[in-house]
């Protein structure tokens, strides 16, 4: 074999090397069949794959991060709602039945005291804290998954919150869930709906049907809890917020 083929030789193998095809070697000259030649992509190929990886990608991607936080948002509301309401079955064992409590008073130091006797000592590694800006009051509790409980100055608002990846502001039937807390029945509107609980999803001015509750989860995000609750927990189908 003369040095020119040699070489020649060399630079196919070089070449298709780079392509990705293995050669056939055979004694010191590596030839290329036919077939192992096919084996190797275009570039036009791996652009055609890649552009409808991504198309699949964006299709489906979404989707899967609705019913991720769907999920989360199921099983926190659950959660809570246990967790909130058996601290005060504990709590009447030592303080009588919750409708004798004091009221939640309306400032946040008279507040966190009625917290730290009712509710703290029956909760688990929990955080409590206050804040005061020119247009809210009020007190929360942190829960070690990092969602909270907020107690605004009027008392009977609960509101719990959820930290969400991509949700900038606190929003009702998203991330953020009203409750109710009226065991002297001060506000009554709702409350024969309240299935026994101290704390419940908030339905004052409910009719009880479940036609306002999706009208006003979509007009204001109140009743989001109780449409939930009342759908065993589940966010239904026809659920009018986007996750």
């Amino acid at each position: 074999m003369s040095k020119v083929t040699f070489l020649k030789n060399k630079c196919q193998n070089i070449l298709l090397y780079l392509s990705g095809v293995s050669p056939c070697c055979a004694g010191k000259v590596c030839l290329y069949t036919q077939s192992a030649a096919k084996a190797a992509f275009t570039l036009a190929e791996v652009l055609i794959t890649l552009a409808i990886i991504g198309l699949v990608a964006a299709l489906t991607i979404p989707g899967v991060i609705q019913g991720y936080r769907k999920k989360v948002v199921e099983t926190k509301l659950v959660n809570f709602y246990s967790t909130i309401n058996n601290a005060i079955a504990l709590s009447e064992i030592d303080n009588g039945k919750v409708d004798t409590w004091d009221t939640i008073p309306d400032t946040n130091q008279t507040r966190e005291e009625w917290i730290r006797k009712y509710l703290l000592p029956y909760l688990k590694n929990v955080e409590l804290s206050s804040y005061d800006t020119p247009d809210l009051l009020g007190t929360m509790l942190t829960f070690p998954d990092g969602s909270y409980m907020a107690i605004w100055q009027y008392a009977v608002d609960i509101f719990y919150v959820i930290p969400m990846s991509g949700v900038k502001e606190n929003t009702l039937g998203l991330n953020m869930f009203l409750f109710q807390f009226d065991p002297k029945l001060i506000w009554g509107s709702g409350t024969a709906y309240a299935k026994g609980k101290p704390i419940i999803p908030y339905t004052f001015g409910w009719d009880g049907t479940y036609a306002q509750l999706v009208q006003n989860c979509k007009q204001s995000g109140k009743f989001c809890t109780a449409l939930i609750q009342h759908n065993s927990w589940k966010i239904p189908d026809d659920y009018p917020i986007k996750f």
